[in-house]
């Protein structure tokens, strides 16, 4: 009989979770939760995906990463222009130095 084993493989895994509750065997086992927080992305007639900024931050941390995007916006932010513009604008780089800056 030929079988297959599964690999995990953690370049393409994006930490949903849907591997541990479809588990028949309860083999996969979650060892911490957390939110993933993505930035930069925009809806309309060219949508693009934001990009993952945060990975695994407990509630209390991803609520100041928003609110360190929200003070960015409103420092750097052109009126009437779309969040995911402005860090396009001034590059993922620039912006995520600036939201992660220990205060």
């Amino acid at each position: 009989m030929w079988e297959e084993k599964p690999v995990l493989d953690l370049g393409r895994c994006i930490l949903c979770g849907d591997c541990i509750q479809s588990c028949p065997t309860d083999a996969w086992k979650t060892e911490r939760k957390g939110y993933s927080v993505f930035a930069g992305g925009i809806m309309g007639r060219h949508p693009r995906l934001g990009e993952k900024i945060a990975d695994l931050v407990d509630e209390e941390q991803g609520m100041r990463i928003v609110q360190s995007c929200l003070d960015f916006y409103r420092q750097r932010g052109n009126r009437k222009e779309r969040f995911g513009d402005l860090i396009r604008r001034v590059g993922m780089d620039e912006f995520k130095a600036a939201v992660f800056l220990e205060p």
